[in-house]
């Protein structure tokens, strides 16, 4: 009994839970169980590790029928998401939230490794900010397009579809005001890159993976750690971490 899930997680009319592999034999019982107690749900699956140049999860059906193609709604922004084609973590959705009430009109936002751009998404939908969404996953950026069409923005999305360190040697001469890079594996590698194209006295947003202790407690080089804090639990003491690093005049 211990080793059944004791949580779920709900894309829309998705939902999604970590199933040992050898419980798998299992898997309709406990999915069928999931969408009672889920009103609404459509399908579950068992997630397992990320994997791939786009971080698409390995997913095994347990139960119920269609795609794993759904809008999910997060603080009234409809968003359209695949979670067999791209990655997409509903548990973030404060952090969508929080870092769009932080941003003010008129500024230009880079979003990297956007995926369907949930940062991008909330800040355009409140205000009149620039976003460019990064990302090298095509599907991602069909389903930003479709979302976009469902929103009402007042801000820009510009969708591109690119290799992050690509896009960043071609913006290498430009300057934004803020920079979100939500790769907790490899967040820290970007840091110096991020700091070439952020504007003087910009804010970095960095979602970075660490253990009790935060993997970043001070900076040099022109860099101001503002504020750090434990987002979530990723893995038994892991967790990820948000990073506000200001770049110094």
């Amino acid at each position: 009994m211990r080793r059944l899930p004791r949580s779920y997680q709900l894309v829309g009319d998705v939902a999604i839970v970590h199933l040992p592999d050898d419980l798998l034999v299992y898997g309709s019982v406990i999915g069928e169980a999931i969408a009672r107690v889920a009103k609404g749900v459509r399908v579950v699956y068992s997630s397992s590790i990320t994997e791939g140049e786009f971080r698409v999860r390995r997913l095994v059906r347990l139960w119920g029928e269609g795609t794993g193609e759904t809008v999910h709604v997060e603080y009234g922004i409809k968003m359209v998401v695949d979670v067999e084609k791209v990655y997409f973590n509903s548990t973030l959705s404060y952090e969508h939230w929080r870092v769009s009430e932080e941003v003010v009109d008129g500024e230009r936002i880079l979003d990297l490794f956007s995926g369907i751009g949930p940062y991008s998404l909330h800040i355009a939908s409140k205000r009149r900010a620039t976003c460019f969404a990064v990302d090298s996953n095509p599907w991602a950026a069909l389903y930003l397009a479709r979302s976009i069409t469902l929103n009402k923005l007042l801000g820009r999305i510009v969708i591109v579809v690119s290799g992050v360190d690509d896009f960043l040697r071609e913006v290498s001469s430009d300057r934004f005001s803020r920079v979100i890079v939500d790769l907790p594996h490899r967040s820290l590698e970007y840091l110096e890159k991020v700091m070439t194209v952020l504007s003087c006295g910009g804010y970095a947003h960095i979602y970075a993976l660490g253990g009790e202790e935060p993997p970043v407690k001070d900076l040099e080089g022109g860099m101001s750690l503002v504020e750090v804090r434990r987002v979530l639990e990723y893995a038994p003491r892991k967790y990820i971490y948000g990073l506000k690093i200001m770049k110094k005049c």
